[in-house]
């Protein structure tokens, strides 16, 4: 009976989806416990260790529906716009109950997240290109983000904004190392 994919289809002969059960053979089916990305980049693997092979990887703001938990390791699938998504294990530490809806994403390749609206204060972090932000409010040339400090205008747009120029956008990519699945 198992003849869905279970790189996108969250099952394994012990715990399944709910929205799977008569698709596919379980000893036991769980509710998805929806949980976000806290982290600019997390690795999604295919077993439940770091050597183990990544799937692909999330950005903050993402969406990962929990089925099972494996010590530090969450076991769920990738929620995208589509509903659609890779499965496997996250550590437990690099999600968070889901806190808001994003309402921007990162345009630019990198964007440093200022601990102050000001280019000459300390960065917190550096988001990647697709991250999923709420931005809360306007100070000057940058948005404040929920808990994550200060970005640039000119390094966000609002989600399903698509890139007027494709090429452009490839283009950005040029000189980086290609990682299997990131």
């Amino acid at each position: 009976m198992n003849t869905l994919d279970p790189r996108i289809n969250a099952y394994t002969e012990n715990v399944a989806a709910t929205h799977l059960e008569g698709k596919v053979d379980a000893k036991s089916y769980a509710a998805p416990l929806r949980h976000q990305v806290r982290m600019p980049v997390v690795p999604l693997h295919k077993a439940p260790a770091t050597a183990s092979m990544m799937q692909t990887q999330l950005l903050q703001g993402s969406e990962f529906d929990i089925y099972d938990l494996h010590g530090s390791w969450a076991w769920g699938q990738e929620m995208q716009a589509d509903g659609h998504g890779y499965v496997g294990f996250v550590p437990k530490m690099a999600l968070t109950p889901t806190r808001y809806t994003a309402t921007h994403r990162i345009s630019s390749l990198r964007a440093p997240a200022f601990l102050k609206p000001d280019l000459k204060t300390a960065i917190r972090t550096s988001l990647p290109m697709n991250a999923k932000l709420l931005l809360e409010e306007e100070h000057g040339d940058y948005y404040k983000m929920m808990d994550a400090g200060y970005v640039h205008k000119n390094h966000v747009v609002e989600l399903g904004a698509e890139p007027t120029d494709f090429v452009e956008a490839a283009e950005l990519h040029f000189g980086l190392p290609y990682i299997w699945g990131g």
